[in-house]
């Protein structure tokens, strides 16, 4: 079974702002049950992962990033956020 991240199920709502957890000077905004702006655009969480850590020279090997566990919100993990809903 899959499993979808929801920013609604985790609490969140239109308009909160989520941060990059190495570096909380990269902000977003929640556009959408599974979506957020960045940088004038629409973004799902693991394509922003994957191009945050591209432009600082950090990708992994596999390229491949569960983006819930490197973006936060009130200084917390998105996937460690416990189900509101």
């Amino acid at each position: 079974m899959v499993f979808l991240f929801s920013f609604y199920k985790k609490g969140l709502n239109l308009g909160d702002q989520i941060s990059f957890a190495t570096d909380s000077t990269i902000t977003a905004t929640v556009a959408g049950e599974r979506e957020f702006d960045y940088d004038h655009q629409t973004w799902k969480l693991s394509p922003l992962t994957y191009k945050i850590y591209g432009e600082q020279g950090q990708l992994n090997t596999s390229g491949a990033y569960l983006g819930a566990s490197h973006l936060q919100y009130a200084g917390k993990r998105l996937k460690y956020l416990p189900d509101t809903a």
